[in-house]
């Protein structure tokens, strides 16, 4: 009981942990999905957006270049317009929020995406307003140089001594407080007292009279600097747009992509699906091979060699012999049969079949059906028989006792007759003691019809002779006549003087689809009889392994004939 408990406890707690574990596992690998499709949407966004923004950086550029040819040609007060317009278009624009940080995987939605695509288009149009900006001063200064340089001299001079005049200002009232404070060292730190209302006066002109000053400096040095320019400039040339400027403004957003590019390449569903899109092509090829290659074989063999088989001379393995047969066409095969047996007769069968027999009969062991064709016997099954001599007449009935689907038939062959059989389906012979049992090999290496069939050699029984025959299902016997055609995998034997030869089967798609083989058995002239069974055993299908080695192995015994 306790050891029962134990196991019920460790298996579910076992259980619990691979739950747990695959819970975790499912968990990690939708994570790692979902942020693989939203990181490869939210780069896909940003990309196409880059490849617009070239586009519009290309069309900004050109209309850019020729407002530009254009300004070379206009007025002083034409350029100052536009200089105030560009300043006033670049002051609403220098005060935008700086670009949005691009964390990958982005957010669903792709607002931060086009917010940052927005931030990277303002930041180009910024960067091409400030070009054009400078290009506009210096045109400018190269346009004013030439109108009035001695004015600009006097307005030099001018704003010169009114940033004198300020920094005076400013120096005076520096001044001023140190001696409030020097004179009056506590009373102008007290609030409410006079000295300290001076000195709060003396601070707030300070302020006023410092940005003055600022300004009468800036004032200053920017004529300054456009006198500068206008004594050594010339007139500047073709607008052409500096692009590592331009490129600078663009450096958050291609930063960006690239972040993305690394973070998309660095999840693992990505990782993952790399080196299996480098190999799907060729697998698609050999997959497509594979369909494909079995279709072309099948139909280069049904199209072209059936017909050419179909069209060679048939094969005759004794044309002298006698078809003569007992029983006649068209008798049936039983689950058992009573077999007479008389004196100078033996019978060879295997012990399995032997339903019941006469006590009087002597029974011993016969190693081989025949010891002129081991290899045969041996290969066919046909080993450790049974021999049976009755010194009179004496009834045996032979039935395959194992296998409830097996009928069997007898087939006596008188002196003259042959048969072509496989003995595969033998089970048993009557012979005379007199007249041991005669099997003919004949091979046929140079008909086709051999080779397509894959029957190199032939095994002729010449009466007189009496087959025990067993087959699955029933085994039946039809004659020749004006032509018959029947499945290779039912084919047991016929008669050595009928015409054999291999015919296509009728249609393709069956053959296509491993329904039927290709080839049927063909019998014509006669008379003569061929015998087959009802239900094949051979060529049904039995699992991998009947396709591998035992296919191979049943490949190399019907080469013999076996």
């Amino acid at each position: 009981m306790l050891q029962s408990l134990l196991r019920f406890v460790v298996r579910h707690v076992l259980m619990f942990v691979l739950v747990v574990l695959v819970l975790l596992a499912g968990g990690w690998a939708l994570a790692q999905w979902s942020a693989h499709r939203a990181g490869a949407a939210g780069l896909a966004t940003l990309e196409r957006g880059d490849a617009e923004l070239g586009a519009h950086r290309a069309r900004l550029g050109a209309e850019l270049g020729a407002r530009m040819a254009a300004m070379q040609k206009a007025s002083l007060g034409t350029i100052d317009a536009r200089i105030v317009a560009v300043s006033a278009l670049i002051g609403a624009r220098a005060g935008a929020p700086g670009a949005p940080l691009l964390v990958f995987p982005l957010p669903a939605g792709g607002a931060l995406a086009q917010a940052a695509l927005g931030h990277a288009r303002g930041a180009l149009e910024l960067a091409l307003l400030r070009q054009e900006r400078d290009y506009l001063v210096a045109l400018r200064a190269a346009v004013s140089a030439g109108l009035d340089l001695d004015g600009a001299r006097a307005q030099l001079a001018r704003l010169h001594a009114a940033h004198v005049a300020a920094y005076a200002a400013v120096v005076d009232n520096v001044h001023g407080q140190r001696r409030l404070r020097r004179d009056h060292p506590l009373a102008s730190w007290l609030p409410g007292t006079p000295e300290y209302g001076r000195f709060s006066a003396l601070k707030d002109q300070y302020l006023v009279l410092r940005a003055a000053n600022g300004r009468a400096a800036e004032a200053y040095l920017a004529h300054k600097a456009l006198l500068g320019r206008m004594l050594a400039l010339s007139a500047p040339g073709r607008f052409a747009i500096a692009e590592p400027a331009v490129d600078a403004a663009l450096l958050p957003l291609r930063a960006g992509i690239a972040d993305g590019r690394r973070a998309v390449r660095e999840n693992w569903v990505a990782r993952a699906a790399g080196p299996v899109r480098e190999v799907a092509p060729a697998a698609a090829v050999l997959v497509l091979l594979i369909i494909l290659t079995p279709v072309a074989v099948k139909a280069l063999f049904y199209f072209v060699l059936a017909p050419l088989a179909a069209r060679r001379p048939p094969i005759i393995l004794d044309p002298g012999a006698s078809g003569a047969c007992e029983p006649p066409a068209g008798a049936r095969s039983r689950v058992a049969q009573s077999l007479t047996i008389g004196s100078g007769e033996q019978l060879l069968i295997h012990s399995d079949y032997i339903q019941s027999s006469s006590i009087r009969g002597e029974k011993a062991t016969q190693w081989l059906l025949s010891w002129s064709c081991p290899f045969t016997s041996i290969a066919a099954g046909l080993v450790a028989l049974t021999r049976v001599r009755t010194g009179a007449t004496e009834s045996i009935v032979v039935s395959a006792s194992d296998d409830p689907f097996s009928e069997v038939v007898l087939l006596t062959l008188p002196k003259g007759a042959a048969m072509v059989f496989q003995p595969r389906a033998l089970v048993g012979v009557v012979v005379a003691d007199d007249a041991p049992l005669v099997i003919d090999r004949c091979w046929r290496l140079g008909s086709l019809h051999a080779w397509l069939s894959l029957q190199l050699r032939y095994l002729v029984f010449r009466g007189p002779v009496t087959l025990v025959v067993r087959g699955c299902r029933g085994v039946r016997s039809e004659a020749a006549g004006g032509g018959r055609r029947i499945s290779q995998f039912a084919t047991l034997g016929f008669s050595a003087n009928l015409a054999y030869s291999t015919m296509r089967c009728e249609t393709f798609f069956p053959y296509l689809r491993g329904r039927e083989s290709l080839f049927h058995d063909r019998f014509e002239g006669g008379p003569g009889q061929f015998i087959y069974e009802e239900t094949p055993r051979a060529g049904v299908g039995g699992g991998a392994a009947r396709r591998g080695l035992e296919g191979v192995a049943d490949a190399l015994l019907k080469v013999f004939g076996i």
